[in-house]
């Protein structure tokens, strides 16, 4: 077990003295003719030597000064008549209000959100001392009076603030008195008279150290909706036991908070319930600092292509100084797919750039169209073409189709020279950045240097 100590018996006496500080005496007539209120000071009774000796400057000629309280433990026992199952957990699940770092102030929205684990405390009872030093009668029977009318029979206390200390509040009870230190009949050799009261502190609880667990993690949840009607076809052993084809599945997946992502350019950007959240605020729950070139994304596209599953990781540049939504990031290029076909010089709409029309024509060029080539026109001749697909010239002049969308494969991936971007092929006249976009919640999440899922 590692090393805990929460001054806790120390505490006890620290509050326990705060009952007697406040307490004053009255004065014969002084100097000025009048009576005067003094305070009374409370000290801790069993102060070590050497800081009694500091205090009474090494000189055993330092008269003490009178009147003043003194407060010890005197004794702890073990309270077995309290004791419970030393073995019990109680579990608090705690929300924190949410804090806005910009303007330095909480909100009126959850914040994080903590586990805390509680064990059995230890129960013991404490016997306080309480020792009243006076010079006369006169001082003695003062203090005297307004102390013990406070305890009929007890006073309630409290330790602490803390809403999650369950041993917060405790009962002191006053159980015994010692009016005097003295023997009758009394001499002159004691300068001071001790009255002692002696206290019983109830209801005190030793508690071993909790647990508090903060979320790391950003949580996935991921759940499947069978599709179909009760017409559906499905498969059908020879017990009579129905099955699914995955096909038949549609699943649904959130994360923390059910933060989505959006890739734009070199900015990453984030977004929940509408609103753009603070990537700074994601650092904070997840107890960690910020620092460039640590932390990664890793995002995974959601096409539908079963050979294009991989991750692809981007490195966190920098938390944007002027928008803390966006942070800039570096796409990790050994992590791309690879081209499965030959570049293009660009994507155009084939109705506004054609030959003759701001199209750049030359041996070799290709280009993906974003709209039909029905042919017979001036522009393109008898060129038939649809969307999404890639025509090519071989003489510069005359232009045929090098990728056919409507029979080719879907994910096919090409790099395109004009933005230096890679692209995948989706639907069949539909092209897109094969990492650029919106992640939805469960499709990106965030990792540490070595790798490690955070």
């Amino acid at each position: 077990m590692n090393y805990f100590c929460d001054y806790q018996f120390k505490n006890v006496l620290s509050q326990f003295m705060r009952i007697f500080s406040d307490f004053k005496y009255m004065t014969g007539i002084n100097h000025t003719g009048k009576k005067e209120l003094l305070p009374i000071p409370c000290k801790v009774g069993n102060v070590s030597r050497i800081v009694g000796m500091i205090t009474r400057n090494n000189s055993e000629n330092v008269a003490l000064t009178a009147p003043f309280i003194s407060c010890f433990i005197s004794n702890i026992s073990v309270a077995r008549n309290r004791t419970m199952n030393p073995s019990h957990i109680n579990q608090l699940q705690i929300n924190e209000r949410k804090y806005d770092y910009e303007n330095h102030k909480y909100l009126n929205e959850e914040g994080d959100s903590y586990l805390v684990e509680r064990f059995m405390p230890v129960p013991y009872d404490i016997t306080m001392q309480v020792d009243i030093w006076t010079t006369n009668e006169d001082m003695k029977l003062q203090i005297l009076e307004q102390i013990l009318v406070l305890f009929n029979p007890a006073i309630d206390f409290q330790k602490n603030e803390n809403p999650l200390d369950w041993s917060a509040l405790g009962i002191v009870e006053l159980e015994s008195i010692n009016y005097s230190s003295r023997s009758v009949p009394v001499g002159n050799d004691d300068a001071f008279e001790i009255t002692t009261l002696t206290f019983q502190v109830q209801h005190f609880y030793l508690n071993p150290p909790a647990k508090v667990k903060k979320q790391k993690l950003i949580n996935t949840i991921r759940k499947n909706l069978y599709t179909g009607s009760t017409n559906s076809v499905v498969n059908v052993d020879p017990n009579g036991v129905l099955s699914w084809e995955n096909s038949d599945f549609i699943p649904t997946v959130t994360t923390y908070k059910n933060t989505s992502l959006k890739i734009d350019g070199n900015e990453a950007i984030l977004s929940g319930f509408g609103n753009l959240v603070d990537w700074n605020q994601i650092f904070y729950n997840l107890n960690l600092e910020f620092k460039p070139d640590v932390f990664k994304i890793l995002i995974r596209p959601d096409f539908g292509v079963d050979h294009l599953t991989a991750d692809i990781i981007l490195n966190i540049d920098s938390i944007s100084s002027t928008d803390s939504s966006k942070a800039l990031v570096s796409v990790n290029i050994n992590t791309l797919p690879s081209p499965s076909l030959l570049s293009v010089d660009d994507f155009i709409d084939p109705n506004i750039t054609f030959p003759d029309n701001g199209l750049n024509e030359f041996i070799g060029a290709r280009y993906v169209i974003m709209n039909d080539i029905t042919g017979n026109n001036s522009a393109w001749g008898v060129l038939i073409a649809k969307a999404g697909s890639i025509i090519t010239t071989n003489d510069g002049v005359n232009w045929s189709i090098y990728f056919n969308s409507e029979t080719e494969e879907l994910g096919s991936v090409v790099k395109n020279k004009d933005d230096d971007e890679l692209y995948v092929h989706i639907t069949q006249d539909t092209w897109v950045n094969v990492y650029q976009g919106t992640y939805r919640a469960g499709f990106w999440r965030l990792v540490s240097y070595d790798g490690k899922g955070i």
